[in-house]
């Protein structure tokens, strides 16, 4: 069972322009705006709100965008980007060999067959932008490209956005200037391709303003010694501590010596565990600590 909200994808839009199914495409399209993107209107840039193909296409790339600055700042490497993977909520699934980072790594591909690495981790947002365009062929024969292409190249500036955004909320800083938000971030992430050090650690060192305590205690202390960590370092403590990195979960939490992360190592021993000896304890004493991780750092907006 798939805990995804739609199983619509674009691979399904595909497969009615394959077959020209026209009628059938522009029910769908009034289908899901009703369904997954009520608000679309609401929120529109289009110069026509009465069209409905492109209300859906910009409330797509939007979702698809937030959701591969999401991956990007949590380390997420999807496996196989297929336009048949990607959901109109703005989700995926069949991840493949998915992996989580264990160091900064753009080149680093989840999947044992991508030799060429096409689903790298620094190219997943190239590989979204490439089935968005997939996207906007199933939906030409019922808006025109005129329409489509504005939309269809905003979605580097709004990836852009939101990694700004992702990246502040795994910081646990507020971003009160967008542009000193973008500055800073993109300072740290221009830091981590510098020295490609272990992902889920900086993270943790640097969240709330990157206090000195836990700087100078860290293994990777001399490293935030060296440029360009400096300045990345400072930009971060110029910026303002969210509310959602507060509480007793939350002190408890980064009160530990070590963050908590998912590499593979540990996953294939968990499964390990439970195929050889049925012993399903260490599983759920992971779903316990990565429970706790949520419990710690809630959504800025309170949301799930």
């Amino acid at each position: 069972v798939r805990l995804g909200h739609s199983h619509i994808r674009i691979g399904t839009f595909q497969r009615l322009r394959a077959l020209e199914q026209v009628e059938e495409s522009r029910r769908l399209v009034d289908y899901c705006l009703a369904v997954y993107h009520p608000q679309a209107a609401d929120r529109a840039e289009i110069a026509d709100p009465n069209d409905a193909p492109a209300l859906l296409y910009e409330a797509v790339v939007q979702a698809v965008a937030e959701m591969g600055a999401a991956w990007f700042a949590a380390g997420f490497v999807h496996g196989v980007l297929n336009t048949d993977n990607i959901a109109i909520t703005g989700e995926s699934f069949d991840y493949g060999p998915w992996r989580f980072l264990e160091r900064y790594d753009p080149t680093f591909t989840a999947a044992y067959f991508d030799h060429g690495g096409l689903y790298a981790y620094g190219r997943q947002a190239e590989a979204l932008h490439w089935n968005l365009a997939r996207f906007a062929e199933c939906l030409l024969p019922l808006t025109p490209v005129k329409t489509l292409e504005p939309i269809y190249q905003s979605f580097s500036d709004r990836f852009d956005k939101a990694l700004v955004q992702k990246t502040f909320y795994r910081l646990g800083l507020k971003v009160e200037d967008p542009e000193a938000a973008r500055v800073t971030a993109h300072a740290l992430w221009a830091a981590l391709h510098e020295a490609e050090p272990p992902f889920e650690r900086v993270f943790f060192d640097l969240a709330g303003g990157a206090r000195p305590d836990r700087l100078a205690e860290s293994p990777l202390a001399e490293m935030y010694a060296n440029a360009p960590w400096t300045a990345a370092i400072e930009a971060v403590r110029a910026e303002t501590p969210a509310a959602h990195l507060q509480g007793p979960a939350a002190g408890a939490f980064w009160a530990q010596s070590a963050p908590e992360d998912m590499l593979i190592d540990e996953v294939e021993s968990l499964w390990s565990a439970i195929d050889r000896a049925d012993d399903w304890a260490p599983l759920e004493a992971k779903v316990a600590r990565l429970r706790a991780v949520g419990a710690a750092t809630p959504p800025p907006d309170g949301s799930a």
